[in-house]
């Protein structure tokens, strides 16, 4: 599967009127075994989150899924459609409920965990790798291929400062008492 196209759950589906159909919730389910293979044997997972019991997971072809265990064996599977490419970086503000993602398409996308809608895009020129919410200042920091860190806004979106991280791209940040702490 190419990382340049949009993805769709149903591709290939042996028979999309019964499998991977949204049901009243909203929650893609698989059920034949094209389906199947392709959630085990498909794109990989390079990077995960938790939002309360639910896991997100992203994944190299731009797919971000909220799989949602409410105590069943197999746990439901919400699909966040959008970025084109890698995903990066998940990142979830518990005050907000809103989900973050950095991703190789040059995007970081804001996302309503109850709807799965992109709320807001940030279009950069460069990859990015990494997202995170320092509350106290109401700022999202971003790491880029550039090796800029650029903190944002996160009301309006804004860039309100930007900085040259390191000598190497940025792939991992952490706030800690009031530091900035950059790896890469």
């Amino acid at each position: 599967m190419s990382n340049s196209r949009q993805v769709d759950l149903r591709a290939e589906c042996e028979d999309p009127k019964t499998c991977s159909q949204l049901d009243s919730d909203g929650v893609v389910s698989a059920a034949c075994e094209v389906c199947k293979k392709r959630v085990k044997f498909g794109p990989k997972v390079v990077c995960f989150c938790f939002s309360g019991n639910n896991m997100l997971t992203g994944y190299s072809d731009g797919l971000i899924v909220n799989w949602k265990e409410d105590g069943m064996e197999t746990p439901d599977m919400e699909p966040f459609l959008g970025h084109t490419n890698r995903i990066n970086h998940l990142m979830v503000t518990p005050q907000t409920m809103t989900l973050f993602s950095a991703s190789n398409d040059c995007t970081i996308r804001q996302w309503s965990l109850t709807t799965t809608l992109t709320e807001r895009v940030y279009k950069f020129i460069d990859p990015m790798y990494s997202i995170t919410y320092y509350a106290e200042k109401n700022l999202l920091f971003t790491s880029c291929w550039d090796k800029q860190i650029r903190a944002l806004n996160f009301d309006t979106g804004a860039v309100e400062s930007s900085f040259v991280g390191a000598r190497e791209p940025v792939l991992t940040m952490h706030i800690n008492d009031n530091k900035l702490y950059l790896a890469g």
